[in-house]
């Protein structure tokens, strides 16, 4: 396994592309959750590296077209397009997923 020790992979996502208009869902705890889970899964993927996921908090109206940039940088501080195409693939298989959907409605 690749050690990614000096590396740091940073991405983002703004909570209005994440989670539409969907009442159903608890914003605050299904952000915090798909948080959690995509730094899980980059620390997993990419053992050593430093994680960076920053959710930028908007409303399902202030949507982008696209996810916010992911930047993957080695120990020498050079850019690594290859890792971030990956970072990418990754990020959209856990959203695609919905393992962090969280519903505002408890169920019995």
């Amino acid at each position: 396994m690749v050690n990614y020790q000096g590396y740091t992979v940073m991405t983002g996502f703004l909570t209005g592309n994440l989670l539409n208009k969907d009442l159903r869902i608890d914003l605050v705890h299904s952000t915090k959750k798909y948080e959690l889970l995509c730094k899980l899964a980059l620390s997993s993927r990419f053992p050593g590296a430093q994680i960076i996921v920053e959710p930028i908090y908007s409303e399902p109206h202030e949507r982008l077209p696209q996810g916010l940039k992911t930047l993957v940088v080695d120990h020498k501080k050079r850019i690594v397009p290859e890792l971030e195409k990956k970072v990418d693939e990754l990020l959209r298989l856990i959203q695609a997923k919905r393992h962090w959907v969280v519903s505002k409605f408890k169920r019995s």
